[in-house]
């Protein structure tokens, strides 16, 4: 059985600038079939991930809260949270959810989506 805080050390690992920045260590993250809801509305593969790597922007003073997992079956997890992030001095808040598959013994991303927070 997976662990909530392992799950919230890889999706942390999603976070990390370090990573977001390298198509290397963001790809070892993401399933060949990944897909993304972006917040913009916009719908992403991992192809498109991985090159958009170089300018995406880097998340700084983030907080996850309310982090949950269920297990939708043999080697498939759901993770939601509430992710507040500074981005160009102003503070947002956005709905999260990852579906992450069991590879191997490698969690990787499957699905991601982020939805902004009603005010």
């Amino acid at each position: 059985m997976t662990s909530r805080k392992q799950m919230l050390d890889i999706e942390k690992q999603h976070l990390d600038s370090t990573v977001r920045s390298s198509s290397e260590s963001l790809g070892a993250l993401l399933s060949d079939g990944f897909r993304e809801f972006g917040t913009c509305g916009k719908v992403y593969n991992r192809a498109e991930v991985l090159k958009s790597v170089m300018i995406s922007t880097e998340f700084a003073g983030y907080t996850i809260n309310d982090y949950e997992i269920v297990e939708l079956g043999e080697g498939h997890i759901l993770a939601t949270y509430q992710l507040s992030e500074r981005r160009d001095g102003l503070l947002v808040s956005t709905l999260r959810s990852t579906v992450w598959k069991l590879v191997d013994t490698r969690w990787r991303m499957l699905f991601h989506q982020g939805t902004r927070q009603a005010e």
